[in-house]
């Protein structure tokens, strides 16, 4: 009755040990799946950086390619003003001119 008690115990003593490893296999794997995450997740946050930073660059870009459009209008809209102005002295410097000339 002794030995068949000890064989139990030992055999229960097997198997506490075996769910252990078990255990300890299963957090080891759990431990590389979580490594393996953490690096994918390193990789996609770079690449996240990445894109915020070209999408930083586009949009300044397109920023200063509307900033030159306006200035290209307020240019455009400045040179029909300055035409205008020196067209109308010409007229006044001809009649000057004309009035000099006949006196």
């Amino acid at each position: 009755m002794a030995e068949r008690r000890k064989r139990e115990l030992r055999e229960l003593e097997e198997e506490r040990i075996r769910r252990e490893k078990k255990s300890i296999e299963d957090l080891k794997k759990v431990l590389e799946e979580t490594e393996i995450m953490k690096e994918s997740l390193k990789c996609k946050l770079e690449y996240i950086e990445n894109k915020s930073i070209e999408l930083e660059k586009i949009e300044l870009f397109n920023n200063a390619e509307e900033t030159r459009k306006n200035l290209d209008d307020i240019f455009d809209e400045r040179k029909k003003e300055y035409l205008k102005f020196f067209e109308s002295e010409r007229k006044l410097l001809k009649v000057r001119i004309v009035k000099i000339k006949k006196n």
